[in-house]
């Protein structure tokens, strides 16, 4: 999880090939011949937590963009239509090591990797003397201000750059897992907590580096190793990957689907509210040496609002919006006419996307609204559209509290569940869970089992194989469902279970058509009621959205994602 110089002479070219007598040259020949090479390089045990760096007379490794492309196709694979820009993430994850795998930048990397100052860019300590706890609220920091520059980037329509500066926050998380940089506890057990209970120095120590075997070791480190520091391997003799890169992968998985899902939501800096909640949250889990999953706090109740701006709306102290226009207004403008148009399905519009940005699509929305409501339809958001809007969606605040909120239409039952938590305040909803239950075909199975004092978990709600919908829990209080999660989230668990679920010869319990269209129009109303962006970084799987989780194939195993989220996005119940 290094830079350079603890793997400079680590493994041999990926192309230095054996020439041998009456070896054939052709251009077909050549070809496989560095393809069977190529594989061969990639496939040795030497992989580290470096990133690669050519010297001309060998190569390094490039274990931090082989972790990081696993968890960019990872993502990409269960959140599809979410835009990743794998491409800039590996740019960004080489940045810390200056490492290209140029010739040429080899000199400029080898400099690099002893600068004093670049060490928290890989978990390590800045200082010898320098101590653990200090090191550790260091590289903190550093983390935060990568979180702050990924959503300024993104904020000044550079994607690019904020998957770059993503990438290099995955190779901070991906060497604090590295027993090279860090001494953690539990770190055989992939899903146990991992304390960290040391920050090791890199760099020569004194004149000898191996009196010190306890820090990170540049060379020296033994007789059989003289190059590189073997704790920084990712792969067993075997091949297969070591627990703490089965560990830096799904932190580094965590964190992307976390800077996805802010990206998408385009808060406004300083990022001081629930943006800084969620990465502390991460860092309680991940960067901590009592590490505690802790659930993100919800943003303050708003206070009075602002006096009227020039250029707002006088009667609602509102901001004047047309196309261009952007930030939280704008949010705050499309999810109400978002609830307009789910009570006017015969528009034939489909819903927008929550991103803050006034766009063709907002745009022709406001025009429709404005039609409905006989106003001049010129696309433009001043105090008549707003106040017809506003009284149209008042006087149910958004989201409304646990004793004033919103009952499903559709629900068939309330039926209580034993374990939940009632929030001191009001909580902010933010994204939608889904579950599966991988157990029998009857609904009233699930029911008594979140009933059970046994069982130590819950779900709001369950949708039945024939599309029933039985609340258990309230949407203002917390259901017990996917950990770190539960804070922000509604859980629903769906009647279905994957083959080999129930015994070897189990054919599964796959979703039907009518559980399908009954979970998407219960979602649709859940996103609503409670300003939900309707995507798949706000609606997610239950092992995306706790990673921690040992259901790795929940609900993914059987569930369909192009299809749910093309009836979850449909303008009419289906």
């Amino acid at each position: 999880m290094n830079r350079q110089g603890p793997a400079l002479f680590e493994a041999p070219l990926a192309h230095e090939l054996v020439h041998r007598p009456g070896a054939c040259n052709c251009p077909e020949c050549h070809t496989n011949r560095e393809l069977a090479s190529q594989t061969a390089w990639e496939t040795q045990k030497a992989d580290q937590f470096v990133t690669q760096m050519n010297l001309g007379v060998t190569r390094t490794k490039e274990g931090h963009e082989i972790l990081t492309r696993i968890v960019a196709d990872d993502v990409g694979r269960s959140m599809p239509g979410v835009r990743i820009d794998r491409d800039a993430l590996l740019r960004g994850v080489t940045r810390p090591d200056k490492g290209t795998g140029s010739v040429v930048d080899s000199g400029r990397s080898i400099v690099h990797s002893v600068d004093a100052d670049q060490q928290k860019r890989h978990s390590l300590r800045t200082t010898f003397n320098q101590s653990t706890g200090d090191a550790l609220a260091e590289i903190q920091v550093f983390l935060r201000k990568l979180q702050g520059d990924a959503l300024d980037a993104s904020l000044a329509g550079n994607p690019a750059a904020a998957f770059e500066y993503i990438g290099e926050a995955l190779h901070l998380i991906q060497d604090s897992y590295s027993r090279a940089h860090t001494e953690r506890l539990n770190i055989n057990t992939v899903n146990a907590p991992h304390p960290i209970r040391k920050i090791r120095f890199f760099g020569f120590v004194g004149h000898r580096p191996s009196r010190y075997p306890d820090e990170h070791q540049v060379i020296g480190y033994s007789f059989h190793v003289p190059f590189g520091d073997p704790r920084d391997d990712i792969h067993n003799d075997d091949g297969s990957l070591k627990p703490e890169a089965q560990v830096a992968i799904n932190a580094s998985r965590e964190f992307l689907i976390l800077m996805l899902g802010q990206i998408a939501r385009r808060p406004q800096p300083p990022y001081q509210g629930l943006e800084r909640s969620e990465l502390q949250a991460f860092i309680d889990w991940h960067l901590s040496s009592t590490p505690r999953r802790s659930s993100p706090s919800p943003p303050p109740s708003p206070g009075p609002g602002p006096a009227p701006t020039p250029g707002s709306s006088p009667s609602t102290g509102r901001p004047m919006l047309r196309r261009g226009s952007r930030g939280p207004s704008v949010r705050d403008l499309q999810s109400q006419l978002n609830k307009w148009l789910m009570s006017n399905p015969q528009t034939g519009l489909r819903p927008l996307a929550v991103d803050g940005l006034f766009g063709s699509r907002t745009q022709a929305v406001v025009r429709a609204f404005q039609s409905a409501e006989r106003l001049t339809a010129d696309g433009i958001v001043g105090t008549q559209t707003w106040a017809r809007l506003l009284r149209l969606s008042s006087p149910q605040p958004q989201p409304a509290p646990p004793s004033q909120e919103a009952t499903y239409p559709r629900l068939s039952r309330f039926v209580p569940a034993r374990y939940f938590t009632r929030p001191a305040q009001q909580r902010h909803i933010n994204r939608i869970v889904i579950h599966i239950t991988a157990g029998g075909s009857n609904i009233n199975g699930t029911i008594r089992w979140f009933q059970d004092p046994a069982s130590k978990v819950s779900a709001h709600y369950i949708v039945g194989q024939d599309g029933e919908v039985v609340q258990m829990v309230r949407d203002g209080d917390i259901a017990w469902h996917a950990h770190s999660a539960n804070g922000d989230s509604i859980g629903i668990e769906h009647v279905a279970r994957p083959r080999g679920g129930l015994s070897p010869n189990d054919p599964g319990l796959f979703p039907t058509q009518a559980q399908y269209c009954s979970s998407a129009d219960l979602v649709r109303w859940l996103c609503y009621t409670y300003n939900v962006p309707i995507d798949r970084v706000h609606i997610q799987g239950h092992a995306e959205a706790d990673p921690h989780t040992t259901h790795r194939g929940c609900p993914n195993a059987v569930w369909d994602w192009e299809r749910y989220m093309h009836l979850v996005t449909a303008t009419t119940p289906c």
